[in-house]
């Protein structure tokens, strides 16, 4: 690459020199043509062997011809073009076979060489042929990156609609989903997008692939350009910066697209043959120069000599434009003869087989006609023209016999290469689907939608006619033949079977007109005839599919389908063939992709639904029950594992056959359901789980389909259910949906083998399949209902809102620390100390409980409890609560919510634990795995003296920048000099002396701490160095242990001996600080090195301990970089900035010690010792990787360790561990979604029911409540979602059943406490008012059922009334909903009125409400439906004529009466909602009564002048109900409101009083009080008359208001009110303009003019 180098500087120099280039701005620019040295770059190009160097002198090229041409030069770009491509054509041409060769000999010399000559020559010929082309296609791409309009003339490959595809737009509030196809452009998807979300202009979205913006030069581009493939998810942004404009296509003009070079190129100018030379290198057998090919025809506009071919079928002249057309090319004369010799008239069939038979064009051409034949048939123009010559088209192919020939192009008995085959196949079926059965899809961008055009929308339902009537039934036979086999070879991954003319091995064979197995199976054959042939099993063979071959099976069998579908003669004819079955098993199961076996199945699925022919239906049955296939072997040694992957959508498919089947559809099929019934059941009973990883996937998607399997047979008519489900029920409930909660409820053990913690999908058909036993069972329901309650639904909770953990572990099996606040720093090292080899075997060694020396709440035996739920807890992370209890730093407790340093607290925890240890007579345990021995030699020339210093860390500054370096400082001679003089004791002087530092005793484990902490003296503040500082993944110590280090020092203080390795270190783990000194947090990288590779699954990773979060990672060496060593980064934005996180703590790992390790066994760290088991009846169980180990499996074996080890500390800690495990087995099982609506669905059961509802029903409600009242309401809210569906039901249930409404009542008597609990004390409004609303129904429908029988309410009644005694008071806040049941009952009539007064309720009520200095606002917000119960009761008295009761007197006309209409007024106040009711309540009582009139008056009158003015509206009607009642103290409680009472020295102030007073520092309160004046005088003649009788204050009030509206200018406000606010100042409003005008007309006839008024 220098030469090269050399050679641009030399190219330039010259050129330059030359005049031939020359600087235009900062930029060199070509502005002669006939530059120097042009053809050297040609050379390197074509003949040169460096492929580096070609490409870097084919960039040079494509520069010089087009990018760097001068202004002038680019005038003409055309001639640019065309001189370039022509080049490079000449260049093609001498490749092949020298410069006067045609093109077409020039390719068929190619193939002979490459056939004939050595394969150096070959590759070599090809090599350059594919630079060539290549060249081509950059220089297109190159000079049209910058187009982003539309063209005229769409390049070949994205003239047709490609394979389709599916898109998913996400934006952060919703999702929308496309169907099109890979030749879209994205500005027509653009459209679309706005017009789906209502949008003027689609220049305000963006698009984004991945996290990366589309620019909006891209937006002409089609998927395909941009790489999208299958399906894909594109983000959206709505965005307001694009310039606005308008939204219709912009298309290029012709002049400008007759410029372009690939339009250029297309045009062959120059005598250039370039499509003929195309079509000829396509042929050759090397696949990069086909590929190079492809790509340059699919950048081409396409040959329109094809196009003029296909345009001889037409009955009318064509409108499809050439290129000649499009950009009014003139043709000379001998041209145009030269074309009419060449269109000499050929006949349909002629022009047909010119283009598509195989015979007569190579498969290359093949694929370009057939593409061509698409961009007519199936345009990606969206423009009317364009569809409708595309539907004329359509009609033309079908005349001139189309359909026959692309029939036969599904079999091409023909050598092809593969890749060939597949685009050539896959086209034809495309073409085929679109014109016999399927929709062609366009997006509209003018209204943004999506539109299907199709023959049946145009009014040419040619493709359905065709399959009818087109087709012989031979033809129609061979053609479902081919279809079949063409779907079936895709599916195999082996489509050139499909041509294959061997026959297809069936293991079916037709025996009386019925397909039966065969009695030796071929599938196992081992001959070489396997590969040349269809038969059954190939599927399995292939290892994976070609996305192309997944989307070739689907359309065939598509088309099948349909075939099937329009032809139903040949139905019969297509079950009698003998490969049918294997096909629909091969497709059905052994095809290994998902996607579709699920296809297949909604195929067959469809076929099977033909009403008339319920024949596919029983074959279908009879096919899938025969196959030989390893569903129904228990045994995990016996099963096939990757067909066991794939039994989804068999199952699926049974299940959905089995549907409705009647007893003579059984009979048809031979279907024996009960039967198979038993079989299922031992099936189900008698297989065996696997614990292995690999497995377990397979387990469950067995498991999952026997159980759909059986609910589907429970299903079938015949059936008698109770035969299988007595047993059936227990199994499901305790050994495969809840084993936990059985083992948690009755102690028993767990099978050996345990049970698999089922995936949501396998748990869901088993919960299915309970529905299904319990469809019209009511005993069964009842036995399901009560093991439910009785392992879930029986234990009381004291928590609201609860919901337990229930996020497992991650997949590694490592478990997380909870943070208390600012625990990190412990958490973080922690994990380093677990992770430790050794660490937890030699703690679980030690009996600290029964020394003797140690409380458990020691910090020794709880840091045991830590590291056992470290490693045996099947929970997320542990909370080490007590631990933070114990521990001290410095002697002091810990604040859990102030950070610490991560080595302080490793010091400290190290030695407190190893003091710990002493303590009960052990030996340390850090001591002699984490500290070493430093030596400090001092030397003055005559004496030497060696001091021994042990440390737990070496100590190193960071601003070296890397490890090696900081060490070689920390260990360097000190020379001890001056004031710092060593002091020698043998000569008793100090003397200059050298001070060597180095290591006597190595560590196992080695812990560095960067000193990136220090203090500012002159800032006061603490800071944190973030320099960059390197360390190894691996460190030989030896260079630091001194020269004194005898051969045979040992080396560790373990005891270990020395050896060359022994220095060796080993990266093992990093502590890292990310953050400020003063603010930040701790994180750890630990690697695990416990076992080995074979025994731990997890050897050798990297682990992110984040407190609760533990996640493998990567640890590459740029991971390393990025997450640990600091110093700075470049950003996105290309910004400088810092690595805040980075490595604090180091720990290094003898390598020695490693190897020591990995005979140590992990079982120890698993809660389990390696202790040989002797207590009989204990079996010993294989060794599984540790993340793919069954939950409860694990359980059973910490219990066998439990008996061994009974008395120990660690089984102690054990057991308690496998309880928690259990229950958090339990609860996650419990509190999920899935389960809740299982509970639900079983309760809603009963609406199924008809003729057995009430037992139903009360079955249902027993289930219900219990579920409710223990676990629904106590739950958090997002479990809580389908509330009213519970309340639904409730009420369905109360209002069709009388037992279930009495069996309610009678439940929410006896059980009093739950209802108590949650009616009063659930701080959840919406819990609360769901069991109001069903005690509301309960009570009217039991009312409504006995219509004298509210005698039988007594004990239900007694129960609310102790409510009261039950500290009501506490939970007055909440109150309302139990107040709305009471309130409830008040509705009921008289007689249920009757019966609270009898029993106490007015009193209870009334000494609830008057509570002394009790209530505040908050309280008094719940009282609503209290005081509408006390006032009901009086109401229901008064209006029945009955007395009121001495209680009832005492409060409304005794000493208590004040204090009660206080309450009551400010209740009506503070909740508007009940001054209705309480005015209708005072009318009453106000009726013929003037002293209670007077004193409720007094008391409105004295509130309307005190409390805020916007809270006197409900007092002011009250008071309007009042003065309109008509009795004949009307007139009297007229005069007191609005003109007051004087009595003696007391006055109260009427309403006009109140006005006067308050019309300066009030005049909202006067305002309201006028408006209110005013209403009533028009609504009530008394007070009008009385208003009149004294006009003065009333015309006083007029002129005031009249004055307020004139005070200021300002425009009225209409969204504001003189009534809803505390202000005091008045506002121009709409609403007092409209009271002015009406107090206006009210005094209009009364007013006397005014002298001025007079003189006017």
């Amino acid at each position: 690459m220098k030469g090269m180098y050399c050679f641009e500087t030399f190219f330039q120099s010259v050129n330059t020199h030359e005049g031939k280039l020359a600087e235009f701005g900062h930029r060199l620019s070509v502005v002669r043509a006939d530059l120097a040295g042009m053809n050297f770059l040609w050379d390197v190009v074509t003949y040169n062997h460096h492929e580096e160097l070609a490409r870097h002198a084919s960039c040079i090229l494509i520069s010089l011809s087009y990018t760097m041409l001068g202004p002038k030069l680019r005038r003409e770009p055309e001639l640019a073009h065309g001189k370039f491509i022509g080049r490079c054509y000449e260049k093609l041409l001498c490749a092949l076979a020298g410069g006067g060769a045609s093109p077409t000999g020039a390719a068929k010399s190619m193939l002979v060489t490459s056939a004939t000559a050595g394969g150096d020559t070959s590759a070599e010929m090809a090599s350059v042929i594919g630079r060539l082309l290549r060249l081509i296609v950059e220089y297109i791409v190159q000079v049209e990156r910058g187009l982003q309009i539309e063209r005229t003339i769409p390049p070949h490959g994205a003239s047709f609609q490609s394979y389709p595809i599916t898109l998913m737009f996400t934006a952060d509030a919703w999702t929308l989903w496309l169907q099109t196809h890979v030749n879209e452009s994205l500005s027509v998807i653009r459209r679309w997008l706005a017009g789906q979300l209502s949008m003027a202009s689609s220049r305000d979205i963006e698009l984004y692939l991945g996290e990366k913006a589309i620019p909006v030069s891209a937006m002409h581009k089609t998927l395909a350009a941009m790489s999208v493939q299958y399906s894909t998810a594109i983000g959206v942004k709505i965005v307001s910066s694009y310039p606005r404009g308008s939204d219709s296509s912009d298309f290029i003009e012709p002049e400008t697209e007759r410029h372009l070079p690939s339009v250029v190129a297309a045009r062959g100018q120059q005598g250039m043959q370039l499509f003929d030379l195309l079509y000829n290198l396509g042929d050759c057998e090397c696949a990069d120069v086909v590929r190079q090919v492809r790509e340059l025809l699919n950048l081409m506009p396409t040959d329109p000599r094809v196009i003029e071919k296909l345009d001889g079928l037409a009955s009318k002249p064509s409108r499809h434009p050439s290129i000649d057309d499009l950009l009014g090319e003139k043709k000379g004369a001998k041209q145009r003869s030269d074309e009419q010799r060449l269109s000499s008239p050929l006949s349909h069939r002629e022009i047909l087989s010119s283009l598509f038979h195989v015979d007569q064009v190579s498969p290359f051409r093949l694929l370009y006609h057939l593409e061509v034949l698409a961009s007519r048939l199936m345009p990606v123009s969206h423009d009317v023209t364009g569809r409708q010559s595309a539907t004329s088209f359509m009609s033309d192919f079908f005349a001139a016999g189309g359909i026959p020939l692309l029939l036969s192009l599904l079999q091409v008995d023909k050598e092809m290469d593969l890749e060939l085959r597949r685009s050539v196949v896959l086209t034809t079926i495309q073409l085929l689907r679109f014109l016999l059965v399927e929709e062609l899809i366009y997006a509209s961008p003018d209204k943004g939608n999506v539109h299907f055009i199709s023959s049946k929308e145009t009014g040419l339902f040619l493709g359905g006619d065709y399959l009818q009537t087109g087709l012989s039934e031979q033809e129609a036979l061979q053609t479902v033949t081919s279809l079949l086999k063409v779907s079936w070879a895709a599916a195999a991954g082996r489509l050139w079977l499909s041509a294959s003319s061997s026959p297809i091995k069936a293991r079916w064979q037709l025996t009386d007109g019925q397909l039966s197995m065969r009695t030796s199976s071929t599938e196992s054959s081992g001959s070489n005839e396997e590969g040349l042939s269809l038969r059954a099993g190939i599927c399995a063979r292939a290892a994976a599919v070609d996305p192309q071959d997944v989307q070739i099976s689907q359309h065939s069998l598509e088309l099948l389908t349909h075939l099937l579908t329009y032809r139903h003669s040949l139905f019969d004819q297509f079950l009698l063939l003998a490969e049918v079955p294997d096909f629909i098993v091969d497709t059905l199961v052994k095809s290994r992709e998902a996607n579709l076996r699920h296809y297949a199945m909604e195929q067959f699925w469809s076929l099977s639904k033909m009403a008339d022919k319920p024949s596919l239906r029983h074959m279908l049955l009879r096919v899938l029950f025969g196959a030989r296939l390893p569903f129904w072997v228990p045994s995990a040694s016996s099963r096939n594992l990757p067909v066991l992957l794939q039994s989804q959508q068999y199952f699926e498919l049974v299940c959905r056959l089995l549907q409705r089947y009647s007893r003579a559809d059984q009979e048809q099929v031979g279907l024996d359901p009960r039967q198979q019934l038993k079989d299922e059941v031992n099936w189900l009973k008698n297989f065996s789980r696997s614990s292995l990883k690999e497995v377990k996937v397979a387990d469950e998607l067995l498991l999952e389909g026997h159980m759909k399997l059986i609910a589907g047979l429970l299903a079938a008519e015949a059936v008698r259910k109770s035969e299988f489900t007595a047993q059936l029920i227990d199994y499901l409930l305790e050994q495969v949906l809840f084993p936990a909660s059985h083992v948690v409820l009755s102690g028993a053990p767990i099978g050996d083998t345990g049970v698999l913690d089922l995936n949501e999908a396998t748990r869901v058909a088993g919960y299915s399949l309970l529905l299904e036993i319990c469809r019209g069972e009511v005993d069964n329901l009842r036995k399901v209902a009560t093991r439910l309650v009785e392992l879930h639904h029986a234990r009381e909770l004291d928590e609201w809102d609860y919901f337990p953990l229930v996020e497992p572990r991650s997949a590694n099996g490592l478990v997380g620390l909870k943070n208390g606040g600012a625990t990190c720093y412990m958490n973080s090292v922690i994990q380093q100390l677990f992770m430790r080899p050794g660490v937890v075997q030699a703690l679980a060694e030690v009996d600290t409980l029964n020394s003797g020396l140690a409380k458990p709440e020691g910090l020794l035996y709880q840091f045991q409890v830590v590291l056992a739920h470290l490693g045996g807890s099947l929970l997320q992370y542990f909370v080490p609560g007590e631990f933070w209890k114990q521990f001290r730093l410095w002697g002091e407790e810990v604040n859990i919510r102030e950070q610490q340093d991560a080595f302080d607290f490793f010091t400290s925890l190290t030695d407190q634990l190893d003091e710990a240890l002493k303590s009960i007579h052990q030996g340390p345990l850090f001591q002699l795995r984490l500290h070493g021995l430093f030596s400090a030699v001092f030397d003055d020339g005559q004496h030497s003296f060696e001091r021994e210093e042990r440390f737990n860390a070496i100590n190193l500054t960071v601003q070296s920048g890397q490890l090696e370096t900081a060490l070689d400082e920390f260990f360097k001679l000190e020379r001890l000099e001056g004031a710092n003089a060593y002091y020698c004791d043998s000569c008793g002087a100090k003397r200059n002396a050298v001070k060597r530092t180095s290591i006597k005793k190595l560590p196992e484990t080695m812990c560095i701490q960067l000193k990136r902490f220090a203090f500012d003296w002159e800032a006061g503040r603490p800071i944190k160095f973030d320099n960059f500082f390197k360390f190894p993944r691996r460190i030989d110590m030896g260079p630091y242990c001194g020269g004194r280090r005898r051969a045979d020092d040992d080396l560790s203080l373990s005891g270990s001996g020395s050896s060359a390795g022994s220095c060796v270190y080993d990266l093992a783990g990093i502590v890292v600080h990310s953050g400020q000194a003063s603010a930040g947090h701790y994180y750890s990288f630990i690697k695990e090195r416990r076992e080995t590779a074979q025994t731990n699954a997890n050897y050798g990773k990297w682990f992110k301990f984040d407190d609760r979060t533990v996640e493998e990672v990567n640890m590459t060496d740029d991971m390393l970089e990025s997450e640990c060593f600091g110093g700075s980064f470049k950003s996105d934005k290309a910004e400088e900035r810092r690595r805040y996180w980075n490595a604090y703590l180091l720990f290094y790992e003898r390598t020695d010690v490693q190897q020591m390790n990995m005979a140590v066994p992990l079982s120890a760290m698993r809660l389990r010792r390696s202790t040989k088991r002797t207590t009989s009846g204990l079996k010993s169980s294989s060794r599984v990787s540790r993340d793919s180990f069954s939950e409860l499996a694990q359980l059973v074996e910490q219990q066998e360790v439990v008996k061994v080890m009974t008395g120990g500390t660690w089984a102690r800690i054990q057991q308690q561990i496998r309880e928690e495990n259990l229950c958090f087995l339990r609860d996650k099982d419990v509190y999920s979604q899935q389960y809740f609506v299982f509970v639900r669905r079983l309760a809603e059961l009963c609406k199924e029911e008809d003729e057995h509802f009430p037992a139903f029903a009360v079955e249902s409600l027993q289930l219900g409540l219990s579920f409710l009242f223990r676990t629904f309401w106590r739950t958090t809210k997002k479990l809580r979602s389908d509330m009213s569906d519970w309340l639904g039901l409730f009420t369905f249930i109360l209002k069709k059943s009388e037992s279930a409404c009495v069996w309610f009542l009678n439940y929410m008597t006896e059980n009093a406490k739950p209802a108590r609990m949650t009616l009063l004390e659930c701080p959840v409004a919406e819990v609360r008012q769901a069991l109001a609303a069903m005690l509301v129904v309960a009570i009217r429908q039991y009312a409504f059922y006995r219509h004298d029988g509210c005698r039988e309410l007594s004990p239900f009644l007694r129960v609310l009334l102790e409510f009261f005694g039950d500290h009501l008071e506490t939970w007055a806040k909440q109150s309302s909903q139990f107040f709305s049941v009471l309130q409830s009952l008040t509705t009921m009539g008289g007689d249920v009125c009757q019966l609270l007064l009898q029993m106490g309720f007015f009193e209870q009520l009334l000494n609830f409400l008057l509570l002394e200095n009790k209530w505040t606002t908050t309280h008094r917000s719940q009282f609503a439906p209290l005081h509408e119960c006390i006032a009901a009761m009086i109401s229901s008295l008064a209006t029945a004529g009955h007395e009121l009761t001495d209680v009832m007197k005492d409060v409304l006309f005794g000493r208590r009466q004040t204090a009660y209409l206080k309450q009551v007024l400010i209740s009506c106040r503070e909740t508007p909602v009940i001054a209705p009711r309480m005015s209708g309540m005072f009318k009453l009582l106000c009726e013929d009564n003037p002293s209670f009139s007077e004193t409720l008056l007094a008391l409105l009158l004295t509130q309307t002048q005190t409390v805020l003015s916007n809270e006197i509206r409900e007092l002011l009607l009250i008071l309007s109900d009042l003065m309109t009642m008509n009795d004949r103290y009307q007139a009297e409680r007229i005069a007191f409101t609005l003109d007051g009472r004087t009595t003696g020295d007391e006055s109260l102030s009427g309403l006009l009083k109140i006005i006067e007073l308050n019309q300066e520092k009030d005049a909202r309160r006067s305002y309201q009080c006028i408006k209110f004046l005013v209403q009533l005088a028009n609504k009530a003649d008394p007070v009008r008359h009385y208003l009149l009788q004294n006009p003065t204050a009333l015309l006083w009030c007029v002129d005031w208001l009249k004055s307020k509206m004139n005070e200021n200018a300002c425009p009225m406000n209409d969204n504001s009110s003189n009534e809803d606010s505390n202000t005091r100042h008045f506002q121009r409003t709409m609403s007092a303009q409209v009271t002015l005008e009406e107090a206006t007309a009210l005094v209009s006839h009364i007013r006397q003019p005014s002298d001025d008024e007079m003189k006017e």
